[in-house]
């Protein structure tokens, strides 16, 4: 199901910055929910706003916390919090979960420890804005589909699961745009690990043409012969562009990687990586690289 496992082989191919801001504020009615979100796990059949009204804990280490069952559905945590931390670094649970539904959008929301913190995969129309995703065991935010956004978001401290060889922070087929990663790392068990800011993942037909930009990247944490990458773009015709990719140290890897020459890549601050721009990639210009 997730995307990001093949990039362990294909990455073998491939040879400060502002602070992290909070969630948007909780909102100050709910006279537009159509209903609430009281207990985990939670099952959506009915269109319109679901909401949280406080803070909701599980222990559940497999399954899908909010599976989204039906289309036109906006959850809105208000700016409560969704923890699976009691499931373990061993969790396959997802936090908020979809598949092939149409116009979806998440916001507001903390969403901490699960496997995967939000997963929408295939439909189309999804708008993941405004949240706070931490301690997500493999990926912080993905998505697959048409017209998807990914915007505004901190995706912090990601990694962990002692089974998996890399992480990332967001997996996206859309659009990403001033979201905040900051940390992905791997478990104290593995020897070779791979750390991914943004992968921007390619599927025939719908990744063109999107823009990767103002996005904040840093801490990644490769271990042995992975790499880290800040922004790994995969489609045609992506414009990254305004990003800062940041290390404390000099990292081995790359600060922007492409599988596609028409990957447009300019006005970009990247620093401590051992290449700052993969030679595949479109340099426009205006790139500071040190």
């Amino acid at each position: 199901m997730h995307i990001l496992r093949p990039l362990f082989i294909l990455i073998a191919t491939l040879t400060a910055f502002g602070g992290v801001s909070s969630p948007a504020a909780a909102a100050e009615s709910y006279d537009a929910c159509v209903g609430f979100i009281d207990a985990l796990p939670a099952v959506i059949t009915t269109q319109g706003i679901w909401c949280l009204r406080q803070n909701l804990d599980t222990s559940a280490a497999s399954g899908n916390m909010i599976d989204i069952q039906t289309n036109n559905v906006t959850i809105d945590c208000n700016g409560f919090r969704m923890r699976g931390s009691g499931g373990g670094a061993s969790t396959l649970a997802a936090g908020i979960y979809a598949t092939g539904r149409l116009n979806l959008t998440i916001r507001h929301c903390t969403i901490r420890g699960f496997l995967v913190g939000i997963e929408l995969i295939g439909g189309s129309d999804y708008i993941v804005e405004n949240n706070l995703l931490d301690q997500s065991r493999l990926i912080g935010i993905e998505t697959t589909g048409a017209g998807s956004v990914v915007r505004r978001n901190n995706v912090v401290n990601t990694g962990g699961s002692p089974g998996e060889a890399q992480a990332s922070a967001i997996n996206a087929e859309g659009d990403v745009i001033d979201n905040v990663v900051d940390g992905v790392y791997g478990a104290d068990s593995i020897v070779n690990f791979a750390a991914f800011g943004i992968y921007s993942a390619t599927d025939a037909g719908i990744n063109f043409g999107i823009v990767i930009q103002g996005n904040r990247i840093r801490n990644l944490t490769p271990k042995g012969t992975g790499e880290a990458i800040g922004i790994l773009s995969s489609g045609s015709g992506v414009a990254v562009r305004d990003n800062a990719i940041g290390q404390a140290s000099s990292t081995t890897g790359f600060g922007i990687a492409c599988y596609n020459a028409t990957s447009h890549v300019r006005d970009n601050v990247i620093r401590n990586y051992v290449t700052g721009i993969q030679v595949g990639c479109d340099n426009a210009g205006g790139n500071s690289v040190d």
